[in-house]
C-alpha cells in the first residue's frame, strides 16, 4: 500500500475518533507536539530506522512521545509501533492537518511572483479562488524570480501558469 495513503489512513482514525469522543482540541494539540518532536532530527532518523525490535521501538515512542500527549494519541503511536508503521510517524501532523482543511471547507493555493505580491493582486486571486472551488482560500505567496514576471497559481497538483517564463516556453513549444 502506498505510504502517504497509510498515513493518511491512520490520521483519518485519529480525526474520526477524536472528533466522535469530542476530544479535537486536545488531539490537535498532541499533532503540533508530535509535529514539532519529530523535527529533532535523531527521532526523526529513528522514525525511518529499519529496526524490527517492536520492544526498543515501543520504548522509543514511550520515552519521546508519550509523556506529551493525550491517552487517545497515545494509542494511535502505540498502533503505529505495533503494526510496524513507525516510519508513518514524521507524516501523521501534515495528514491530520489536509484532513482537518477538507473538512473546514479549506484548500491551499500557493501564488508564485517574481516579487512581492501587492495586496491587490492577492485580494484577486483569493476572490477568483474561491469562486472557483467554492471554498475557502489560504493563500500562501512565494516570491520565484524565475518566473520572471507575472505569476503562477499552485493548488492540489494543479496550476495556473501566467507567468513570463511559462508564456516564454510555451512559445518555445509551438516554434519546435
Amino acid at each position: 500500500m502506498n505510504g502517504q495513503l497509510v498515513v493518511k489512513r491512520y490520521a483519518l482514525a485519529l480525526f474520526e475518533t477524536a472528533d466522535k469522543l469530542d476530544l479535537m482540541e486536545s488531539t490537535d494539540k498532541d499533532i503540533k507536539i508530535i509535529s514539532e518532536i519529530v523535527l529533532i532530527p535523531e527521532i526523526r532518523n529513528y522514525c525511518f530506522k529499519s529496526d524490527k525490535n517492536q520492544k526498543n521501538k515501543r520504548e522509543f515512542v514511550d520515552t519521546a512521545f508519550i509523556p506529551y500527549i493525550s491517552e487517545l494519541t497515545g494509542r494511535l503511536l502505540s498502533l503505529l509501533v505495533k503494526n510496524g508503521r513507525l516510519e508513518a510517524l514524521p507524516f501523521l501532523g501534515s495528514a491530520f492537518k489536509e484532513i482537518k482543511e477538507e473538512r473546514d471547507n479549506l484548500i491551499r493555493v500557493t501564488l508564485e511572483t517574481a516579487v512581492s505580491a501587492t495586496d491587490n493582486l492577492s485580494n484577486i486571486i483569493n476572490e477568483k479562488m474561491t469562486r472557483r472551488l467554492d471554498k475557502k482560500i489560504i493563500l500562501k505567496k512565494n516570491i520565484n524570480p524565475s518566473i520572471i514576471g507575472g505569476f503562477r497559481i499552485l493548488w492540489q497538483n494543479r496550476i495556473i501558469d501566467l507567468s513570463v517564463n511559462g508564456k516564454i516556453k510555451k512559445l518555445k513549444v509551438l516554434l519546435q
